[in-house]
């Protein structure tokens, strides 16, 4: 077989779009801070500003409103504690956008895990025969009876 033979079989297609099929390109990451006011304003109503951002934490929109204090509980309770900080002003236009420092710590890894989990085991004591949740004394072993 000659080499024209092979060129007329084999037919070598390129992708109709510019981008290549193969590149990965994954959903962009959006990640919500909430700052919340501790006072109310002169309509018995609290000011919260949820900021949303990106993973490059570039500020993507902001929405501010005015919440009831059952609102503004339902926040607290449902979302995790590194994703609001709660100011003592009565007015959110006071309150500076969020910080670099605070758009990190939503999107970390570690502060993102179980908030309860100490790093510490259970330990059992011997003496009074329960179960504790703290970590022993550091001279537990070389203490004499």
């Amino acid at each position: 077989m000659d080499l024209t033979t092979v060129e007329r079989r084999c037919r070598f297609v390129k992708p109709d779009n510019e981008k290549d099929s193969l590149t990965y390109t994954p959903v962009p990451a959006i990640y919500s801070f909430y700052q919340l006011c501790s006072f109310k304003n002169d309509d018995n109503l609290y000011g919260v500003r949820r900021c949303k951002f990106d993973e490059k934490g570039q500020i993507i929109n902001i929405d501010q409103k005015l919440l009831t204090y059952a609102q503004c509980k339902r926040i607290t309770s449902t979302q995790r504690v590194n994703t609001y900080k709660i100011y003592p002003y009565n007015d959110v236009s006071l309150i500076d956008y969020p910080q670099p420092a605070d758009l990190i710590g939503t999107w970390s890894e570690l502060l993102n895990s179980d908030e309860k989990y100490t790093g510490h085991k259970n330990v059992y004591n011997y003496a009074t025969k329960e179960i504790s949740d703290s970590c022993p004394p550091r001279n537990y072993r070389n203490r004499k009876n």
